[in-house]
């Protein structure tokens, strides 16, 4: 099977496309897939990272001129740094020189719609498209939305333009292989919290982490030790580290190779609600949830809806006062951290990869017995 994936990482866009479509690459290859990507060099993008992964990266230029035409860009189109039309033209040119047959392109993009997809389809046999936004048309023959869906109402199948499947839900959630592995050596939820996990995303460029360091100063409980977590295209990362050094009980990563173990070894997290809910959920990871962008909001609003996490709000609308009574009061309520852990186990089970891929070789073997 020869995949191809379109997927970009910036300090505007963060890192959670490229980290998933990384996790569905390496399982791929492990079955014996060719895997290759294709992503523009926006600024703060993860080429180096995919290509440390063992992958085939085609690079898209993305220079000074362009960066100030992207300024005029508006929505989503500005993640994709140029037109949209420059953008299908340069990564259609890529894959027209592929010197063999492409069976899947996957794309986790949300400025790429139905146009860029059905353009492409005359290069390419099937078309994954991973979108969990719901406000946009798709051309693809398996759509997968991993955020919270009703099994009996499925809003996405109108916005297709093509005969699809729909994988919805956290059942498909891409997680990695490690947490099922850490899944296995859990130990029972303990009631009293005693570390937190703090961690807002591989970007977090309004400095959410600040905010939180802030709030656990106001707290001052010297009992609670501290785990904090900025990733690779953290424009705050140095003033983070300052911060953290005057705060005893405080402990700060640069990044952290084997995020399931320390979530693991967690008993409550502070973080955004976006793809990293799925990962504490399938380790029973209680948190208090802050929406980061828009496309978050309702992740958290649906993590409260099921038990598995406190919903606090948008960021934008969230005060240092509001987290430290928000997490204190949390701290003193043991029984509802346990149900929490619970329900999000129950919800994810860290296979949602695995059956992803399972539903693309399904489709691939079809045609291959035709």
């Amino acid at each position: 099977m020869n995949v191809f994936i379109r997927a970009d990482a910036s300090t505007l866009i963060a890192t959670g496309h490229v980290i998933r479509t990384l996790t569905l690459a390496d399982r791929l290859r492990r079955r014996g897939a060719k895997v290759s990507y294709v992503c523009r060099e926006l600024p703060g993008n993860l080429c180096n990272l995919i290509t440390q992964h063992g992958f085939v990266v085609h690079r898209l230029p993305f220079g000074p001129e362009r960066a100030i035409a992207a300024e005029r860009l508006s929505g989503y189109e500005r993640w994709l740094g140029v037109d949209f039309k420059i953008d299908l033209e340069e990564s259609r040119s890529l894959i027209d020189r592929e010197d063999q047959d492409i069976d899947w392109l996957i794309v986790d993009h949300y400025a790429l719609d139905w146009r860029w997809e059905l353009a492409l389809r005359k290069y390419v046999r099937y078309i994954l498209v991973i979108d969990d936004l719901e406000d946009r048309k798709h051309s693809c023959d398996l759509l997968l939305n991993q955020n919270f869906c009703d099994d009996a109402d499925h809003p996405q199948e109108s916005q297709n333009i093509s005969e699809h499947r729909s994988l919805l839900g956290p059942t498909f959630a891409l997680l990695r292989d490690e947490f099922v592995q850490e899944r296995m050596r859990l130990k029972p939820q303990c009631k009293k919290v005693g570390r937190l996990l703090v961690y807002f995303g591989g970007a977090d460029p309004d400095n959410e982490t600040g905010k939180a360091l802030s709030a656990l100063e106001l707290m001052d409980d010297s009992n609670l030790s501290v785990e904090v977590i900025v990733g690779p295209s953290n424009p705050n990362s140095d003033r983070v580290a300052i911060q953290c050094e005057r705060m005893s009980q405080v402990r700060f990563h640069q990044g952290v190779e084997k995020m399931a173990k320390m979530i693991a070894s967690c008993d409550l997290a502070l973080g955004a609600s976006g793809s990293s809910t799925w990962e504490r959920c399938c380790l029973g990871l209680p948190a208090l949830l802050v929406a980061v962008a828009d496309n978050q909001e309702q992740i958290g609003r649906n993590a409260e809806l099921l038990g598995v996490a406190r919903y606090l709000g948008p960021s934008s609308a969230l005060k240092v006062e509001d987290i430290a009574r928000e997490l204190a009061a949390l701290l003193h309520r043991p029984d509802q951290l346990v149900d929490m852990s619970q329900r999000g186990m129950a919800l994810v089970d860290g296979l949602g990869t695995e059956r992803v891929i399972s539903a693309m070789e399904e489709i691939w073997h079809r045609e291959i017995v035709l």
